[in-house]
């Protein structure tokens, strides 16, 4: 990662793999279980895959200034905003629901690319999401 913070690439990565490692023990028959609130084991790792997919697609714009100072001002911000529980977990179901019948090789395909990334965008670039624009570093790192 070109930033001086090494380990949080290191963090994304055994993150990554224990997620990965994860998804690969759920049984054929279990995905549709229950798992979370008001999630299935589906949507659930449809949620953790977009958090992969978003690294590789939000958008990026080294010289905009940002708005949110840091990671937890991002989880202030993001669910302050009416209706935001359901619209995360909606969003989740989304993502569940595109994955393939065997979601593996395609989480794998996301977290190369999410790891690709993150090894090549500057730490200090500033990134838009859809609560504001804040450094790629700092939405990597959520303590």
């Amino acid at each position: 990662m070109k930033t001086n913070r090494p380990d949080l690439l290191d963090a994304l990565r055994e993150s990554t793999n224990y997620f990965l490692d994860s998804a690969a023990l759920v049984p054929v028959d279990a995905w549709l279980n229950v798992a979370l609130g008001v999630w299935s084991v589906r949507d659930l790792v449809g949620h953790t895959s977009r958090a992969l997919s978003n690294i590789s697609l939000l958008p990026r714009n080294t010289r905009g200034s940002v708005s949110i100072a840091s990671p937890g001002e991002y989880f202030v911000v993001a669910l302050a905003q009416a209706g935001a529980a359901e619209a995360i977990a909606e969003r989740g179901r989304r993502q569940g629901e595109m994955l393939p019948d065997d979601p593996v090789p395609e989480l794998k395909r996301q977290a190369s690319d999410a790891l690709s990334t993150a090894e090549q965008v500057a730490g200090d670039s500033v990134i838009e999401t859809p609560s504001g624009r804040m450094r790629f570093d700092h939405y990597l790192y959520f303590p």
